[in-house]
């Protein structure tokens, strides 16, 4: 049961870790405040062959990076979610055996199994 514990503890973790992650990269994106290159094309052919600006290719990168880092969280998000759910699952389950007998949980969080001996019963 502590590897129970410490797996979900490195779930949640190991989530918010990557939900920071994920809002800085977001950050970055929507940071009003850049820089242009000082070595940046004046204009960009397309596959096309059409010409665009440097500021409407720009653009045109942006909002698919974008598009990936939307899709990117909606996942991440997901597996929040499925995880939080996972977790109340087994907090449910470990519940369930504390009310049977079958386990014993201190005020700690330590999780104890009784030992019984011959025809002994919970």
């Amino acid at each position: 049961m502590k590897q129970l514990t410490a797996f979900a503890a490195a779930l949640a973790i190991t989530a918010a870790v990557g939900i920071s992650i994920l809002l800085l990269g977001a950050n970055a994106l929507f940071n009003q405040n850049t820089v242009a290159a000082k070595d940046s094309p004046g204009s960009v052919t397309s596959v096309q062959g059409t010409s665009l600006s440097g500021a409407a290719a720009a653009s045109q990168v942006d909002q698919a990076t974008l598009n990936q880092y939307q899709a990117q969280l909606a996942d991440v998000q997901q597996q929040l979610t499925d995880a939080t759910d996972q977790i109340q699952q087994y907090q449910q389950l470990l519940r369930v055996l504390a009310r049977q007998g079958l386990i014993n949980i201190s005020a700690d969080g330590t999780i104890y199994i009784p030992r019984f001996q011959g025809n002994d019963s919970p």
